[in-house]
């Protein structure tokens, strides 16, 4: 394929790319390990009330098999298609790339970093695609541990909670905090694994679990008991407590509430004995 016969010369020569009109979505294609999945919502959202001025423009890469792939716009990209409309794009020339899908990455992390819709779970799977360095380090430790942070992917393996996980990666606790899930994960398959499971994965449930490891200076061998012989009473009671909490970070500021020590010693016997 002969891309400037196809396209013409770029649009704008800087950024090496074309402005293309009234382009077939049905022809472009979705890399999902970049790529977040899509909200039904926001799809049927834009179906109901399509508006060419509205939808914008899309942003694509061309590699250099001749694929076309969507980088920004893909649930205006799926609207489309339902209602058989044309759409405009920028398609950046990425055929120079001997790894398209890490530009295309880098590229969508930009366009998407700051956007309020954009989820941690899927800006971290971005920024893992785009080879950045402390996606990778929690990446591949997640994945030591039999766990998982990919949301095309889901099981119940699959932690959301990707703010605490950077923290902990910062800190050097990473691995603590991800033996203490690998051990719940681990337990028999009795009934209230799941739910034991979905409990102590939320945020705001292992910003205590952090904080134990790290006022604790616990070990991965401590977190790996706490992890087998934490009750589904103690997860229960933390949780009572800490309700109003939304795991934005508040419990890492001001530290474990006071009603949580006091009522399970058990889980903080060397901050209470002083070691």
């Amino acid at each position: 394929m002969d891309k400037f016969e196809k396209f013409g010369p770029y649009t704008d020569e800087a950024a090496s790319s074309w402005f293309v009109p009234n382009f077939d979505p049905r022809h472009l294609k979705v890399d999902i390990n970049y790529q977040r999945l899509p909200t039904e919502s926001k799809v049927k959202a834009f179906v109901h009330d399509w508006k060419p001025k509205a939808a914008g423009t899309l942003y694509c890469s061309l590699r250099s098999n001749g694929d076309i792939y969507n980088i920004d716009g893909n649930h205006r990209k799926l609207a489309a298609e339902i209602l058989g409309k044309s759409v405009n794009m920028v398609l950046y020339d990425f055929t120079d790339e001997p790894e398209p899908e890490i530009a295309e990455a880098r590229l969508f992390i930009q366009f998407n970093k700051f956007r309020t819709g954009m989820s941690g779970i899927a800006l971290l799977n971005a920024e893992f695609c785009a080879e950045l360095p402390h996606a990778k380090r929690i990446v591949k430790a997640v994945r030591t541990y039999g766990l998982n942070v990919n949301e095309h992917y889901q099981n119940p393996e699959t932690l959301k909670c990707v703010s605490i996980l950077k923290t902990a990666e910062k800190a050097g606790k990473l691995p603590e905090l991800l033996q203490f899930v690998s051990s719940v994960s681990a337990r028999d398959n009795s009934k209230n694994k799941r739910k034991l499971l979905r409990s102590v994965k939320e945020q705001k449930f292992l910003e205590v679990i952090y904080t134990i490891a790290v006022i604790q200076s616990s070990t991965i061998s401590d977190m790996e008991d706490l992890g087998k012989n934490i009750t589904a009473q103690d997860i229960s009671d933390i949780s009572d407590i800490i309700g109003t909490s939304k795991g934005d970070g508040k419990l890492l500021k001001n530290g474990i509430p006071e009603e949580v020590i006091a009522k399970l010693p058990h889980l903080f016997q060397k901050t209470l004995l002083g070691v």
